[in-house]
C-alpha cells in the first residue's frame, strides 16, 4: 500500500511533456478523432502525431528552469575534527532536473582548485590548531541557478 501511495505521489508530481530530443516526437499513431492533446495543442504539430498525452509544441518556449541543484556534502561531516596538515577529501553529491555545469569548492570563502563538475576535492588542512573552517560546495545548473551545501569543521589541537 505504501509503495502505491509513494508511486502515485511521484506520478502526480511528474511532468510528462515531451522534450525536444524525445524519440516519441512524430512516433505516434494517427487517430483522426483526436485533434488536440491534454493542453489543447493541435495534433499533429509536425509530420506525424507524437506518442503520449502531449504533443511537442515546436512554437512554445521551453518551460522555465527555476529549480536550483540539490547539493549534499558526505564528507567531512558537520562538526568533524580534521588533523592539521592532513589532506582531507571533500566528497559531495549533487543533481539537477536539467543539468549541472559547474561545482565550486570553498573553504572559508576561498576557492579550492577543483574545477569542472567533480564530486571529490582535496584540501590540505592548515597548521593552526583548533581553528574553525566552513566548507561550502556551490553547484550551478544550465539555467545559472545555484544550489549549495555547507559543513563546519575544526582543526585538531
Amino acid at each position: 500500500m505504501r509503495i502505491v501511495i509513494l508511486l502515485l505521489g511521484f506520478l502526480l508530481a511528474a511532468d510528462f511533456h515531451l522534450q525536444s530530443i524525445s524519440p516519441a516526437i512524430d512516433a505516434g499513431t494517427t487517430l483522426p478523432q483526436v485533434t488536440d492533446d491534454f493542453d489543447g495543442v493541435t495534433r499533429p504539430q509536425s509530420i506525424a502525431y507524437d506518442m503520449g498525452a502531449y504533443e511537442f509544441d515546436f512554437g512554445a518556449p521551453p518551460p522555465p528552469e527555476d529549480l536550483p541543484p540539490t547539493v549534499s556534502i558526505q564528507s567531512p561531516t558537520d562538526g568533524a575534527i580534521v588533523a592539521r596538515k592532513s589532506q582531507v577529501t571533500i566528497r559531495a553529491t549533487f543533481q539537477d532536473d536539467i543539468g549541472v555545469t559547474s561545482a565550486n569548492y570553498l573553504v572559508n570563502g576561498q576557492p579550492l582548485p577543483c574545477g569542472g563538475v567533480v564530486t571529490l576535492c582535496a584540501w590540505v588542512v592548515p597548521n593552526p590548531p583548533n581553528k574553525a573552517y566552513d566548507i561550502t560546495v556551490q553547484v550551478r545548473d544550465t539555467a545559472n541557478n545555484i544550489g549549495s551545501a555547507q559543513v563546519s569543521v575544526r582543526s585538531s589541537k
